[in-house]
């Protein structure tokens, strides 16, 4: 029976941890993607990625307000599913599409057992899912969640913590940046909270939500105590959008207060890992410090892959990842 990958807030923290051992195991073994290969080899899917009118598209985007096809994440969904020999249906709907197109389109089709999509409306993945028979794999559905991303970043806190022998719950993840705004950010906040690994933000008050409060989040209004207090950083990014929208003055005064730079990392007790959330059309400007303090991106890419194929696998096998 398939299963659809929706959000992280629609997990359990058992499907969660599942998941991140099967990430855990592709990372380890090349080769462990092909007992799955043989099970899910031949199955079809729709890969659909939605583009806004590119007369409407800000200079200065931010993927996570205005959706647009995000080259990057596309290729590797391609990748993952010709790892596990997953036909895909590569589909550019128009702006104007609704969903109920989607659906038609789907079931004129002689056989699909799946949908890989990215829609600029929240709740999009939830509808075809309940009016299908077949998978749906949610990349992202506006600012609603971003879940595939979200999981990778996941797995690599996990996985540091646990080359340092240290307990996931003792852990401190700080996010700065556009918070509220982000399905990245929520999606990361949701999958942290059902592993209850600790959560703190450093934000303007207009880029953080009472919701997350409600979940524990606790906003820092201190640049030192902030960073003293976690062990990873999570930086996202905010944009030119945001102040057109009229949530920051500008994209300059909010980093004079709110950037993480070389010398705050330099001067903190113990200066927390990085992880830079970057977009291959977007420039990450929360943060402003070296490599030597951040997760090398090459690896992060590859737990990305990774997370899709594991994801794909819980999704389309009838066998439980284990």
């Amino acid at each position: 029976m398939s299963r659809h990958y929706l959000g992280l807030q629609d997990l359990t923290s058992e499907e969660i941890n599942s998941l991140l051992s099967l990430i855990g195991t592709l990372c380890q073994n090349k080769n462990g993607v092909q007992k799955w290969k043989a099970q899910l080899e031949g199955r079809q899917v729709i890969s659909l990625f939605w583009s806004p009118p590119r007369k409407n598209k800000p200079i200065y985007y931010d993927p996570d307000l205005v959706i647009g096809i995000d080259d990057r994440i596309q290729s590797l969904v391609n990748k993952a599913n010709k790892a596990l020999g997953i036909s895909t249906l590569d589909a550019v709907p128009s702006p104007e599409e609704k969903i109920e197109d989607v659906i038609k389109f789907s079931e004129q089709l002689d056989r699909i057992d799946g949908v890989i999509i990215r829609h600029n409306s929240a709740g999009a993945a939830h509808r075809i899912a309940r009016e299908t028979s077949y998978f749906v794999l949610n990349i992202q559905d506006n600012l609603r969640e971003r879940p595939v991303e979200a999981l990778s970043f996941v797995y690599i806190i996990k996985d540091i913590a646990r080359k340092l022998e240290k307990d996931c719950t003792r852990v401190k993840v700080g996010i700065v940046g556009n918070i509220a705004y982000s399905a990245f950010a929520r999606s990361l906040i949701f999958g942290l909270n059902k592993l209850r690994i600790g959560l703190l933000t450093f934000a303007s008050p207009t880029l953080t939500s009472a919701y997350f409060q409600h979940l524990g989040v606790q906003n820092i209004c201190s640049k030192e105590r902030f960073l003293d207090e976690i062990d990873f950083l999570v930086s996202v990014p905010i944009s030119q959008v945001l102040v057109e929208k009229g949530l920051i003055p500008s994209v300059n005064d909010y980093l004079s207060f709110f950037q993480i730079t070389n010398e705050d990392l330099k001067e903190s007790a113990r200066p927390p890992s990085v992880l830079p959330c970057r977009t291959r059309n977007y420039v990450d400007t929360c943060t402003a410090v070296d490599r030597s303090f951040m997760i090398d991106e090459k690896s992060m890419k590859g737990v990305i892959l990774n997370t899709l194929i594991a994801v794909l696998i819980f999704c389309a096998a009838t066998q439980t990842p284990t």
